[in-house]
């Protein structure tokens, strides 16, 4: 078992599906020749939350992962593209020349640890921005508290 606290993932199990499906049933998406998806499911007590912090960033901001095979003498590391993420599972996408290396197929399960890339483009963006915002423009995004108003009578 393990926590979303940080973006590194410890000798987690990923199974491997040929496709994975979206929101609406009809909306399924097909692993290309030689390719898998590699489904992290969480627990119920485990699942991704949105009013969390590492939960938002993973949900808004992360495109890919970083794979290492758990026992594997090799150290070589895999990029995977984060083909779906929901608050019960994320689905990575893993390359034909991966699938090859670590000899996996349809209906395997593996042991990896595992390392979420940050995208701080649009962070970087948003920052941005607001740094090109005038002084009454950013009055109105961040406006200064107001003094209280306290009469002292005697």
């Amino acid at each position: 078992m393990f926590l979303l606290h940080s973006f590194v993932l410890r000798n987690v199990k990923l199974d491997c599906q040929q496709s994975v499906s979206h929101d609406c049933p009809e909306e399924v998406v097909y692993a290309g020749s030689g390719e898998l998806f590699g489904i992290l499911q969480f627990q119920e007590n485990e699942s991704l939350q949105p009013d969390h912090a590492a939960g938002r960033l993973l949900v808004r901001n992360v495109n890919c992962a970083w794979i290492k095979m758990v026992g594997s003498s090799s150290q070589k590391v895999y990029e995977a593209v984060i083909q779906k993420v929901e608050y019960e599972c994320v689905a990575l996408k893993f390359s034909s020349q991966m699938c090859s290396d670590l000899n996996v197929s349809v209906g395997d399960q593996i042991f990896v640890d595992l390392q979420f890339q940050l995208n701080r483009k649009p962070l970087c963006e948003w920052h941005a921005a607001i740094d090109r915002l005038a002084p009454v423009q950013l009055s109105l995004l961040f406006p200064t508290p107001c003094q209280p108003q306290i009469k002292q009578e005697v």
